[in-house]
């Protein structure tokens, strides 16, 4: 549909194998911090990270109540080729799927 990528990206050595799910959002956008909300429902931040691009990282653990990072001078945004948010990085044996999502209406 329109807005919504799929990409592959090669598997890089540097990224916890426990970690299954990122969740890269703009916490500015209320639609964005409600998905997030839904992402992080029963998941634990072992295994599933929201990763704010824009936002009060403060103010977003608070709404959330989870602990939140920040994409630091827009590392994980370059080096992944994100194009659009809210995007979704999945981890798995054969690499690194990213989603971009419609928070309105897309599942995990």
């Amino acid at each position: 549909g329109e807005g919504v990528s799929v990409d592959r990206v090669e598997a890089s050595g540097n990224i916890a194998c426990k970690l299954k799910m990122l969740l890269l959002i703009d916490a500015d956008r209320e639609s964005h911090l409600t998905y997030a909300r839904r992402f992080m429902k029963g998941q634990t931040v072992a295994t599933h990270r929201v990763i704010l691009v824009s936002g009060s990282v403060k103010t977003t653990q608070e709404t959330l109540k989870t602990r939140v990072w920040f994409d630091q001078r827009a590392r994980l945004v370059e080096k992944l080729g994100i194009k659009a948010l809210p995007c979704l990085v999945r981890f798995n044996a054969d690499g690194i799927l990213l989603k971009e999502v419609r928070p309105w209406n897309d599942a995990f």
